[in-house]
């Protein structure tokens, strides 16, 4: 099997701002900022075997900025990835992959990942999943004109970090139904952070930080047109040296989503986060 995408997004964030400090006053100050992402992907996959499949591909992203409080910056991505997929027993399988990344702003980047899944029975399975994982500075990061309350940082380093999860998954078909259960725990080195200093807003790499918690969904197809979903996740994200929470994470959080889908194959629906409170 072979797959292809190519796609283009364009973004634009306009601040409008009156300059004179009067209501009735006509002088704004305009600023325009664009963010464009074009890119490209393939994708191939094949069974080698009857118990090993093989999936691989390539993807290439061009980043483009222009503001007019910020300038011009740009820089691209290229990517390969190769996945593993074993089915050692009717029971348990596994998967071995690996991800490079070259940034041309900040070098080449591996995450490997490893995952298991285990059937108990036709209706309890187990996982597990261990990861590294990557994230580079957005361009508001970076380059967040200075405003005099906010600022962005060039200095800022990419954000790593090694993610592990365990799972439990119910299912049961009459009607469709089923449960996750799942604990994670990730810890993060450079995590990028904004915070507050000296009464300006700007981002920095936390020396390192540990995120953990439990979340668990529910869903429901009480007809075959319907689907329900219900999720809760608490997490506790904390600075690993000081032990202090981190700002903007939230301890609790509900997801929530409804669809229906016709015979023609149209579908609708309504989703929604309620976020608790957060530092």
């Amino acid at each position: 099997q072979l797959s292809e995408k190519a796609y283009n997004n364009y973004d634009i964030l306009e601040f409008s701002e009156n300059t004179a400090g009067s209501i009735f006053d006509t002088a704004f100050k305009k600023d325009i900022h664009t963010t464009q992402v074009r890119g490209f992907d393939i994708q191939a996959n094949r069974w080698v075997t009857e118990r090993w499949r093989v999936l691989g591909g390539y993807n290439h992203v061009y980043n483009f900025n222009n503001s007019t409080t910020a300038a011009k910056h740009r820089y691209t991505v290229n990517s390969g990835y190769l996945d593993n997929e074993f089915t050692l027993t009717e029971k348990l399988k596994t998967r071995l992959g690996t991800r490079l990344d070259h940034y041309s702003n900040f070098g080449f980047q591996t995450s490997p990942s490893a995952s298991a899944l285990y059937a108990l029975n036709d209706n309890n399975k187990l996982r597990g999943l261990i990861s590294r994982s990557f994230r580079a500075p957005t361009f508001n990061d970076l380059y967040w004109p200075d405003e005099g309350w906010a600022k962005g940082n060039p200095n800022l380093k990419p954000e790593k970090g090694i993610m592990g999860e365990v799972g439990w998954e119910t299912s049961f078909d009459n009607p469709r139904a089923g449960t996750n259960l799942t604990y994670f725990r990730s810890f993060y080195e450079q995590l990028i952070q904004w915070a507050e200093a000296a009464g300006v807003w700007s981002p920095t790499n936390v020396g390192s930080a540990v995120i953990e918690g439990v979340e668990i969904e529910g869903y429901l197809s009480p007809m075959e047109s319907v689907d329900i979903t219900l999720g809760y996740t608490y997490q506790a994200a904390k600075d690993d040296k000081t032990n202090k929470f981190l700002i903007y994470q939230p301890k609790h959080k509900v997801d929530f989503s409804i669809n229906h889908q016709n015979i023609l194959g149209w579908s609708v629906g309504i989703k929604g986060q309620w976020t608790g409170l957060r530092f």
